[in-house]
């Protein structure tokens, strides 16, 4: 083929991006897809966190009340019940409170994330252009903050599209009154106001706080706050109110303000005060793990960074960093310390690395281009080399399928790293980004299945399921009282003392006995003392991720009793 008739790398991607750009929803879809997809079906219930919203969403399909929040007997008086209600909705759908599958529970998180992506490209319309907004919500889409929290059963992908859709009505507001244009229509005010109600009933204060720190600085740097007025207040305030404050009376009534003295004083006062849950870490935390947490769409995310603030007197970068760096600053103070906790940031973020490589800065910043560049290279090496040594520690070895396959990721983002070393370009990104779908999707489709020994409550409910009696009496655990054990097993399980999985065995005929082995002596006496012959049906080994502890289970049951 002549080298007339051969289409260089060049145009190959030139008429990708023409096509994206014709197609800018679906390209955005189809990238989600990809991205959260593998493992969405087959990763088992996560604890703590996602079992907890889980279980509690089916309570509230078992007992019909979607006012308080329960997981067992106890209240769950942390966040409000917005996300409850969508995971609840999407399992009475897809098999009821009895049958739905744990991944009926994350459909939220699915939609919310591919919400966000979608209305990541929505703002970067009233902010850049139409490539920059495509660009921006790709990266924000692909990146592994968002990827993980589209497969979680919680409140934070959700979060994520409220944000989105009030930022990107907040910035129609002030990109027109800094251009003296027409204030924006009751459409974008009805959107901004929305996104601030839906976003109380998913997380309490997060969505407005993102939004009134962005005006605040916007405020404070131009010296103008009556812009604010385009999104007309008032009435607007009013609209907020009228989504989320029906559920706000209910649950004060409920439970006598209990809720709010838990939700407030306790939740959120524990992380402003003190790191809640040993979940603390020193000033930077998040900036440390901003080059994993946006990988792979962060191969140039320190140079666009630098970039940004060199161009901060132009209106749009100006509003991007007002959404991000305030709301940073919040979480980098706050005690309390999770890598999700600056999720919101990073549509804002995005968009200011599209709009750096699409910008004629794009060849500078060579030193912060390549310490990126190597950050990245060096992620996605230590990644694929994770995916095959995980299941050789927690697991009965590798799947033969996922060592070439992590050999030729490695070798992939080798060649990515050199050419993004050379040159800043979105080719170079849009394949950081490919690299990075294919790795997540070996990760959770391949490896994660493989980690046996990390996955005890799927083993420890299959051996409950074995060994129960007519009628599957609800089993009882001692030692071992994961989230995701309870939702496996249903709302009736007993999670107690040794003493007491020996009196429910006495008690219930054909009932399981979950016993750890440092709990098994006491298990033993008292069984002992209620004449109980116990059969030991089975010994499960494992390790329990959230305590950071091997364990050994045994599964008993009762035999006759003696005479």
């Amino acid at each position: 083929m002549s080298e007339a008739a051969a289409p260089s790398s060049k145009a190959v991607w030139e008429r990708v991006w023409a096509r994206a750009d014709l197609r800018p929803r679906l390209a955005i879809v189809l990238v989600c897809l990809l991205a959260i997809l593998p493992g969405f079906f087959t990763t088992p219930p996560l604890d703590r966190d996602e079992s907890r919203y889980a279980q509690a969403s089916r309570q509230m399909l078992e007992t019909g009340d979607f006012v308080e929040i329960r997981f067992q007997d106890e209240a769950r008086n942390k966040k409000p019940a917005g996300v409850y209600w969508m995971q609840a909705a999407s399992a009475a759908v897809l098999g009821g409170a009895e049958a739905a599958p744990i991944w009926a529970y994350r459909i939220p998180s699915f939609i919310g994330v591919v919400g966000a992506a979608l209305l990541t490209w929505w703002a970067g319309l009233a902010l850049f252009d139409r490539r920059i907004a495509l660009l921006g919500a790709l990266l924000a889409g692909a990146s592994l903050g968002a990827v993980v929290e589209g497969h979680i059963a919680k409140t934070d992908a959700m979060l994520l599209l409220t944000v989105v859709a009030a930022q990107g009505a907040l910035a129609r507001a002030y990109l027109s009154a800094r251009r003296g244009e027409e204030a924006p229509g009751w459409g974008i005010t009805t959107i901004f106001w929305v996104a601030q109600g839906a976003g109380i009933l998913v997380k309490g204060p997060i969505t407005p706080m993102v939004s009134a720190l962005t005006f605040v600085v916007l405020a404070i740097v131009d010296k103008d706050i009556k812009w604010g007025l385009r999104l007309r207040p008032v009435s607007g305030a009013a609209i907020a109110a009228l989504i989320a404050a029906p559920w706000l009376i209910a649950i004060w009534i409920a439970t006598g303000g209990a809720f709010f003295v838990d939700a407030v004083g306790g939740d959120m006062g524990g992380k402003l005060l003190s790191g809640q849950e040993q979940h603390g870490g020193i000033p930077g935390y998040h900036l440390l793990l901003l080059s994993l947490m946006f990988w792979p769409a962060g191969l140039f995310v320190w140079p666009a960074l630098a970039c940004a603030w060199q161009a901060r007197a132009a209106d749009a970068v100006r509003f991007c960093i007002a959404w991000a760096l305030p709301t940073w600053l919040v979480f980098e103070l706050t005690p309390t310390k999770l890598p999700h906790y600056v999720l919101p940031t990073y549509p804002a973020i995005a968009l200011l690395v599209a709009a750096f490589l699409l910008s004629a800065q794009a060849d500078g910043f060579r030193i912060l281009r390549r310490v990126s560049v190597s950050i990245w290279v060096l992620i996605t090496l230590l990644l694929a080399v994770a995916a095959v040594a995980a299941p050789a520690f927690f697991g009965a070895g590798a799947y033969w399928l996922i060592a070439p396959l992590a050999v030729l990721i490695a070798a992939t983002a080798l060649y990515v790293g050199w050419s993004a070393w050379r040159e800043a370009s979105v080719r170079a990104a849009l394949l950081g980004v490919a690299v990075g779908l294919a790795a997540m999707a070996l990760i959770f489709q391949l490896t994660l299945p493989a980690l046996t020994d990390l996955a005890l409550s799927p083993r420890l409910t299959a051996a409950v399921e074995r060994h129960e009696g007519p009628g599957s009496p609800p089993a009882v655990s001692s030692g071992y009282s994961e989230p995701s054990l309870v939702f496996a097993l249903g709302t009736e399980t007993l999670l107690g003392a040794p003493e007491t999985a020996a009196e429910h065995l006495a008690a219930t005929q054909g009932a399981v006995a979950l016993v750890t082995q440092h709990r098994r002596e006491r298990f033993l006496a008292r069984a002992g003392e209620l004449g109980l012959v116990l059969e030991e049906r089975e010994v499960i080994e494992g390790f329990n991720y959230s305590g950071g502890d091997p364990l050994t289970i045994s599964v008993y049951r009762a035999g006759e009793h003696r005479p």
